[in-house]
């Protein structure tokens, strides 16, 4: 049985991984700090070499199936301008999106809940 207090698991989930993206968005900015304070200029991190350094191998895998099964355009010209962006401004808008698809979900389910329950009351 689902109790009307709890949040549903979809919703945790989405609220999980905007908290992980969060904390990137964070820990990020505060490398580039670190790093400007250090140049005496601002330095930016790309999307795109911050993730060589963690895994090269996704990705090249990445581009590839993008290239090959999807359409080449996504990748050259809409995901490589991304990948050439900050790392905390991309990981933000990914916070942002699961935050507020898990309040959407939220809000669905808790009208959802009402449409059931007065049915009930019948």
């Amino acid at each position: 049985m689902h109790e009307s207090g709890r949040r549903s698991f979809r919703v945790r989930m989405m609220l999980f991984f905007a908290w992980i993206f969060l904390t990137i968005t964070l820990l990020s900015l505060g490398a580039e700090l670190l790093k400007s304070l250090q140049a005496d200029k601002w330095v930016m991190i790309p999307l795109g070499e911050f993730w060589y350094k963690m895994h090269v191998a996704s990705l090249n895998l990445t581009q590839a199936l993008i290239e090959r099964y999807l359409f080449p355009w996504i990748w050259d010209p809409a995901l490589t301008w991304l990948l050439r962006g900050p790392v905390w401004a991309t990981s933000f808008g990914l916070a942002l999106f699961f935050r507020l698809l898990a309040i959407r979900r939220s809000r669905t389910n808790k009208g959802l809940r009402r449409l059931r329950e007065s049915d009930f009351r019948r």
